[in-house]
């Protein structure tokens, strides 16, 4: 297979990138295109920014999870919040993707617009096979 393709987690909860964890609602979304030229993995992220989330590439894996925290109950108490109805929340996800045998792990780049964090992943150039010439003795 050389498609950047969903790791089985089961160890995390995900089975083929599917969440059993009921706890675990909002894990983010993904949608991954490939063109001649690259892999390209859009997830959505409402609610974050640039400097809430990580990516690390490792062993032709690479992982992307959250730094964001949840506002603690203290700090509800101490700001005089009391919530009435709460269905918002972030939640912590970390989601790890096997890199294809092609891809450039040195010319990756991340942009986050409008709540979606797009990663292009460039492909390695092929090499072409080399003509060797042969002389006569």
């Amino acid at each position: 297979m050389n498609a950047l393709s969903l790791l089985n987690m089961l160890d995390n909860g995900l089975i083929n990138g599917y969440d059993c964890d009921t706890r675990r609602t909002n894990m983010p979304k993904v949608d991954v295109k490939e063109n001649n030229e690259s892999y390209v993995l859009e997830m959505e992220l409402p609610g974050f920014d640039e400097n809430d989330i990580d990516i690390q590439i490792k062993e032709h894996v690479m992982s992307i999870s959250s730094v964001k925290k949840e506002t603690k109950k203290e700090d509800n108490k101490k700001d005089n919040v009391t919530y009435l109805i709460r269905e918002r929340c972030i939640s912590p996800f970390e989601r790890s993707f096997k890199l294809p045998q092609d891809a450039n792990e040195d010319n990756v780049s991340a942009c986050f617009a409008k709540g979606i964090l797009t990663i292009t992943i460039k492909k390695a150039e092929i090499a072409q096979p080399k003509r060797i010439s042969i002389t006569a003795a």
